[in-house]
């Protein structure tokens, strides 16, 4: 069964289930709902909050290399908390920078 999320004024998850409470807040919060987003050397990573749980997991990190020419490319992890998705964020920054220094030397 899938639970609906909405963050509260802290940005931490809270249970929502009026379905139209939770499809209007997604809406109306699109930019909340973005935890983090770095351009980074031709790649672009985005943390975001899900508001739909899956797998217990509530929030999402991407990495898109948008010439699409990189193994990392749509590489994505997921977490349970806003906290664990600021330091995976940290982390796919850092793996970033790690594979582009790779591939320039």
């Amino acid at each position: 069964m899938d639970f609906n999320y909405i963050l509260d004024e802290k940005g931490n998850p809270i249970p929502e289930d009026d379905y139209q409470k939770w499809a209007r807040w997604m809406f109306e919060n699109e930019n909340n709902r973005k935890i983090a987003i770095t351009n980074m050397n031709n790649y672009v990573i985005s943390t975001v909050f899900l508001g739909v749980e899956d797998n217990s997991y509530l929030f999402e990190t991407w990495i898109f290399n948008p010439q699409g020419t990189d193994p990392i490319n749509n590489d994505h992890l997921k977490y349970r908390t806003k906290k664990a998705a600021l330091r995976g964020h940290l982390k796919a920054e850092n793996k970033v920078r790690r594979r582009t220094i790779v591939l320039v030397n």
